[in-house]
């Protein structure tokens, strides 16, 4: 038998044993990536719909009203209401940044896994750009973009947000629920869908039975 029409059996296993060496990784990224989409929705219900923080907020008096007229939160509100904006601001943080590195990593898996299928002629060249494509489109989301403005950088809004953002008047409204809340639903949305071609374009490379090439066009 001609040593050459070994070649191509040997490097596509080769290639499958690293597509399922990132396939591993990159549903490790993907759990992490969709916990910090989950974490910064629930950061978003803890400030904004809910009466965690209200505590802390300071004690509006009306005309004629004194501190005897409204209810006044105790010691143990108040100190509760500030360990549940540390953790949120501390959570934020955290899952802000794994969340953003989760989702770069799983791009990068999807554009390696289509370098390789088209490298070595695996097939499912389709789905694998499609799902790369999906995955920059969710990258691009959670990014805070910057610009130069006014003689500084300014920061634009991202789907993943900190405290800070939580914190401004804009955040309760309709504009709010889109950011906080609409925005990190697409971006878990965008991930399913790259996840579905990928796990397409694997599939169909995996069950694809090796192809022996003429000897020509070795």
């Amino acid at each position: 038998m001609d040593p050459l029409d070994e070649l191509v059996p040997e490097r596509r296993t080769e290639s499958i044993a690293a597509l399922d060496v990132m396939r591993r990784g990159k549903n490790l990224c993907l759990a992490l990536a969709f916990a910090s989409i989950a974490f910064h929705l629930a950061g978003w219900i803890v400030v904004r719909k809910s009466d965690a923080l209200t505590p802390l907020e300071p004690v509006a008096l009306s005309a004629g009203q004194t501190l005897e007229d409204v209810q006044v939160p105790s010691a143990e509100e108040i100190q509760a209401a500030r360990r549940w904006r540390t953790v949120t601001e501390s959570g934020l943080t955290l899952a802000g940044f794994v969340g953003r590195a989760s989702i770069l990593v799983i791009g990068a898996v999807y554009a390696l896994s289509l370098l390789i299928s088209l490298t070595n002629r695996l097939g499912a060249a389709a789905p694998l750009a499609a799902a790369t494509m999906w995955s920059l489109a969710s990258l691009a989301m959670v990014i805070p973009w910057v610009w130069m403005g006014a003689g500084a950088v300014r920061q634009g809004p991202s789907t993943m947000f900190d405290l800070a953002d939580l914190d401004r008047p804009e955040a309760g409204g309709f504009v709010g629920v889109l950011r906080f809340a609409v925005g990190p639903l697409l971006v878990a949305a965008l991930l399913l869908t790259s996840q579905v071609f990928y796990r397409r374009g694997y599939r169909r490379i995996t069950d694809r039975p090796a192809r022996r090439l003429p000897i020509h066009e070795v």
